[in-house]
């Protein structure tokens, strides 16, 4: 028997959230509940398909086979697309999802990038289920029929060459019918290289960007996402530099032009760039190679040095609207090195719009994941992607909030009151 699955991008991934059970018949005065099926999944590699193997612990060398039961939260009668309907002939399953539990996750880390896996369930019908006067029970539900992301599915994908470096990318383009919308580029972590783009918006909550919400405060925009096949900081060896440098400035810079040429309703005094982590190092490299082209830059966890920032590099920016976000506990990137430091040159230089969003650590912002003693759940310093792509930078260094144009403003607001032409 067959069922479909939907996935849906949370602060540390793609999880599938909900599985449809394809029953066969229309299901009126269903008693189904969340103790009706058991749910047993095996995480496979796409390409072999062997059952994959993950770490124990973050940084542990102890590995286990990603198989096992997964809970199950609520269930209701729905039709085929998992909405709910009294008379609908599936029955949608509504997944735990929990970043300390794996096994919910549609991608795993192989040792060099993040990449899908194919998750392969079976859903056994452990509990009789009663339809009015009739009971059905022994259902077993092991045929994939199909998967669907929320909003990952929405974008659409493409790809640009330039000088023998090539580089895919995902777009999403806004549904209104304005004259002129604002571009957003996002760029990903070293995590999130590749060939395949569905994981640089996908491995973090990159498709928030084209949210009803955050396209709300734009009034609708372009969000365009590069990809890296490699990463960005690597300096044209295969490996991570040693001095600031990258391959990919010139290739990066003609996708992004060739971008905005393909869609003449881009305001071209409204390009704004940001990423994380790799992604923030090279946001600052776009904006001191091309400080006339953005109208501002929300580097995250940026891993450019200063020391490799030069103080004529600093005047080249210090005009352009900027808002740093990053962890003070950020284990990967020490923040005094970075963006701190960064910051601090950006103010002496008479820079009159940078701010710095700089958390204590990054914790969940839900309320659904918490610690024994209640306390939030509190996910790898380095991850202060997840507060921005969230909008929750609201407060600058000195923990007071940032004002544009006489008004407190979120980090996607202040964004979008960004204007290259009124630099």
């Amino acid at each position: 028997m067959k069922y479909s699955t939907i996935t849906e991008v949370y602060d540390l991934g793609p999880f599938v959230s909900k599985i449809i059970v394809e029953v066969g018949q229309p299901l009126w005065e269903c008693d189904v509940n969340e103790e009706t099926f058991q749910v047993y999944v095996e995480r496979k590699d796409k390409k072999s398909g062997e059952i994959i193997k993950i770490s124990k612990s973050w940084g542990s060398d102890e590995v286990y086979p990603s198989v096992g039961e997964r809970k199950v939260c609520g269930a209701y009668t729905s039709d085929k697309e998992g909405k709910a309907s009294q008379g609908g002939t599936c029955i949608t399953l509504e997944m735990e999802v929990d970043p300390r539990i794996s096994l919910g996750s549609a991608i795993t880390y192989d040792g060099k990038f993040n990449v899908m896996v194919s998750c392969d369930y079976t859903i056994t019908q452990i509990k009789p289920m009663n339809i009015g006067k009739c009971k059905i029970e022994n259902m077993v539900f092991t045929e994939s029929n199909w998967n669907k992301t929320i909003l990952a599915d929405e974008f659409i994908t493409g790809e640009s060459t330039y000088q023998g470096i090539h580089l895919n990318y995902a777009c999403y383009q806004p549904k209104n019918n304005k004259a002129k919308n604002p571009l957003l580029i996002w760029l990903h972590g070293a995590g999130e290289g590749g060939t395949d783009p569905a994981i640089a918006v996908s491995g973090n909550k990159v498709v928030n960007l084209i949210s009803d919400k955050i396209q709300y405060i734009f009034s609708g925009c372009h969000v365009l996402v590069p990809q890296a096949p490699t990463m960005w900081m690597d300096d044209g060896t295969g490996r991570y530099n040693t001095d600031g440098s990258t391959m990919y400035l010139d290739s990066l810079k003609k996708l992004i032009d060739e971008y905005i040429a393909a869609h003449d309703d881009i305001d071209e005094e409204r390009v704004y760039i940001g990423g994380c982590s790799n992604g923030g190092f090279m946001t600052m490299k776009m904006i001191i190679a091309y400080p006339q082209m953005f109208a501002a830059a929300f580097p995250i966890c940026e891993a450019l040095a200063d020391e490799f920032i030069t103080d004529n590099d600093i005047e080249r920016i210090k005009k352009i609207p900027i808002w740093f976000t990053h962890a003070a506990n950020d284990p990967v990137i020490d923040v005094n090195k970075h963006t701190k430091a960064t910051y601090g040159r950006l103010l002496s230089a008479g820079a009159a719009d940078v701010h710095f969003s700089c958390f204590p650590s990054v914790t969940d912002g839900t309320g659904r994941y918490v610690n024994q003693d209640r306390t939030p759940y509190e996910y790898n310093g380095h991850f202060s992607w997840i507060p921005a792509l969230n909008n929750e930078c609201i407060l600058d260094y000195n923990n007071t909030p940032v004002y544009k144009k006489g008004e407190s403003v979120s980090l996607f607001e202040w964004l979008a009151l960004s204007n290259r032409g009124k630099l």
